[in-house]
């Protein structure tokens, strides 16, 4: 393939003689380089001759960051497995003035350690003969096909003037490293541009077109990068990058609408049903908890429902998050799969929840609600709706599960912070919460009790309504701009999911992640395996029944079709607290029990050792909730790996685990157990189902 080279301009005068140097100590014996090709010039001592520029773009860097080295016309470089290639010498060019810039200069090393510095002036872009007689733009990059328009650069120069009497010559040769890319050879152009930029911008179609179906990797390399402020050479093979890491999409093109799957199921989920008449409930039956808007869009039967103009500004601030490839996991584990992300912890609050926290209290303050009670496990959805209230100026209680409430206390920070009070479940404040702690008054506590607490609380006070952070239809429905900036995200990649994994709780952050390719499917688009990841201590898809059961453990809601344990299971006090819950999403549970998605469970030790290995791979560290998502995907790129099969596997990243940190720590001190849940405990809840005719 072709490294593009790029002739640079000689100094505009006669170079000014440098200063004497410092006294240094002898030369420290070093390696000889790699034999040259008979063709091959003899070292070049460093000096005033005319100079070359490679330039070759770097992604990892960043658009606005390209280095470019600057040495002798006559110096050979050589590159790896393929000899070693010669900067040809150009007519002096007319000098081309550029901007002042932030870079990097070399001086020249007379002996001793190398004496590279920090700082100068960057060289303008160089133009050929014929770009200077035609007007073309200046000359940039190729490697391996791809190519990359020239933005601002940073220079690596070699002095202009002789250095003192006795100075070494110095080649510049620099030997490969075992890391060096295979498909780099030292055939060298010179390609304009403007050619660059047509082919950058022809779009991801004519990149998967050239690979037979699949994508063609973005292979711009990074030939210059200082290691410290001292440069161990002028630049290090092992430092190329020749792959896209990170997707991004402008703010203009953030999801106008949210994706609602109903309409595009082959068939209908089941009614909700008022716990005491059996029927299907109507929207008066809602109102004391719900404003009528999302009541509205809970039953929706309309496929795209259109974001608020005020929610998509207050998205903006974090939407569209990140797509990343996990290109350093992928060598880690030493698999064909190609594994993408989708990072939600970029939001103020640290994970997804926030994407239907701000939509809720939007709605409620044009309802004029002034307060909202909820609850929260591990703290993300209490502190994603601290945050929502702060923004629209309502008052916000959250009862969070008192096992959570006492392993994160930075969580509840964090929620008080934003200004929402904070109270531990089960407590004293309800007739729900009385209730559990005269049972047991050291009660750990459950989703279901505080729900049941948070409901009590919104259905005896007319200025007060409950905000849920997961299971109902409304708040899946707000999640789904995750998979549809993914979608987007992939087309750029050139890339489409083979496989989606995501952790399952409540169901909102899978859903997110998967329902709009799961509609596309439906709808005829590509087929892809859904797998959902739950944990083994609350086995709900895994384990439950497919049944009728309440939401809560005081039996306040409504009654939904879902996978349950049980309302009144109470799981064990694993750290995955946004995982604790008895039951699944109605929506969730439907496509399961169609056929449509996948299941399976792991345990809390392996979904924290995929966690810690994706963390020292990616350098992310992800919430003890995703770490079930990193478990999967990590366990479908081994599968890829037995099988000797390339698949594309996305996840959602579905938050961070700052502030869970306790639990990395016990982790690492091998504190932290798989937890078992009381079979006949189950068994028991299990039995309580309510009785709901066919």
């Amino acid at each position: 393939m072709p490294v593009a080279i790029c002739l640079g301009t000689p100094p505009p005068g006669p170079p000014e003689p440098l200063a004497p140097p410092e006294p240094f100590a002898p030369p420290e014996p070093f390696a000889p380089p790699e034999p040259l090709a008979p063709s091959v010039p003899p070292p070049l001592a460093v000096g005033p001759p005319p100079r070359a520029a490679v330039n070759v773009p770097s992604p990892a860097l960043g658009t606005e960051y390209v280095p470019e080295l600057v040495a002798p016309a006559s110096a050979p470089v050589a590159l790896p497995d393929s000899g070693s290639a010669r900067l040809t010498e150009e007519p002096a060019p007319v000098p081309v003035v550029a901007p002042r810039r932030r870079g990097v200069k070399a001086t020249a090393p007379a002996t001793g350690p190398d004496r590279s510095t920090f700082g100068g002036p960057t060289s303008a872009p160089a133009r050929s003969p014929q770009d200077r007689s035609t007007g073309a733009a200046p000359t940039a990059a190729v490697v391996n096909g791809n190519e990359s328009s020239p933005p601002a650069r940073v220079s690596v120069q070699a002095p202009a003037s002789a250095p003192p009497e006795g100075a070494p010559v110095h080649e510049s040769v620099y030997p490969p490293t075992p890391t060096a890319p295979e498909d780099v050879t030292g055939s060298v152009v010179l390609v304009p541009a403007r050619a660059l930029e047509s082919s950058l911008h022809a779009g991801p179609a004519a990149n998967v077109a050239a690979r037979g179906g699949r994508p063609q990797p973005n292979a711009f390399a990074a030939l210059a990068r200082p290691t410290s402020a001292r440069m161990r050479g002028l630049f290090r093979w092992e430092d190329l990058m020749t792959d896209t890491v990170k997707y991004l999409l402008d703010e203009s093109r953030l999801p106008k609408t949210w994706y609602n799957l109903v309409p595009d199921l082959p068939a209908p989920p089941a009614p909700v049903l008022h716990p005491g008449t059996k029927q299907p409930v109507g929207p008066d039956d809602l109102a004391p908890l719900f404003p009528m808007a999302l009541i509205q869009q809970e039953v929706s039967q309309d496929r795209e429902i259109e974001i608020p103009g005020p929610v998509r500004d207050i998205y903006r601030q974090w939407r569209p998050s990140p797509l990343f490839r996990a290109r350093r996991l992928e060598r880690a584990l030493g698999t064909p799969a190609r594994i993408y992300y989708k990072y939600e912890g970029v939001s103020p609050a640290g994970s997804h929840k926030p994407n239907t926290a701000v939509a809720q209290a939007f709605y409620n303050k044009e309802a004029g609600i002034r307060k909202i009670t909820t609850e929260t496990g591990a703290g993300q959805w209490g502190s994603s709706l601290a945050f929502a209230g702060a923004l629209f100026g309502i008052e916000v209680k959250v009862f969070m599960v008192r096992v959570s409430y006492d392993q994160k206390p930075y969580r509840r920070a964090l929620m008080e912070t934003y200004g929402a009070e904070c109270i531990p479940s089960p407590s004293p404040h309800t007739r729900s919460g009385r209730a559990v702690l005269e049972q047991n008054a050291q009660h750990p506590g459950s989703l279901g009790i505080a729900i049941s607490e948070a409901v009590e609380i919104a259905a005896t006070n007319d200025d007060t309504k409950y905000a849920l952070g997961s299971v109902l239809n409304h708040v899946l429905l707000h999640q789904t701009i995750v998979g549809q900036e993914a979608m987007a995200q992939l087309e750029l990649a050139g890339d489409q999911p083979d496989v989606i994994v995501g952790c399952t709780g409540g169901g909102s952050n899978f859903a997110g992640i998967a329902f709009p390719f799961l509609g596309a499917q439906l709808r005829g688009g590509p087929k892809v395996r859904i797998v959902a990841v739950e944990p083994a201590a609350c086995p709900s898809l895994t384990r439950g029944r497919f049944a009728y059961d309440f939401g809560d453990t005081g039996h306040l809601t409504p009654l939904v079709k879902m996978h349950t344990l049980g309302s009144t299971f109470t799981p064990p006090g694993f750290h995955a607290g946004g995982l604790r819950y008895h039951g699944m999403a109605p929506l969730v549970s439907h496509c399961l029990d169609a056929g449509l998605i996948e299941a399976r469970a792991v345990e809390q030790l392996a979904a924290f050792s995929a966690g810690v290995q994706f963390a020292r791979a990616e350098g992310i560290l992800p919430a003890p909730e995703a770490n079930h998502a990193v478990r999967g995907a990590i366990d479908e790129a081994l599968r890829c790996k037995e099988e000797g099969v390339a698949r594309t596997i996305l996840f959602n990243l579905c938050g961070h685990g700052h502030f869970d940190m306790q639990a990395y720590i016990d982790y690492h001190a091998g504190k932290l157990t798989d937890q078992r849940y009381d079979e006949g405990e189950l068994a028991m809840a299990l039995a309580g189902l309510p009785s709901v005719g066919a």
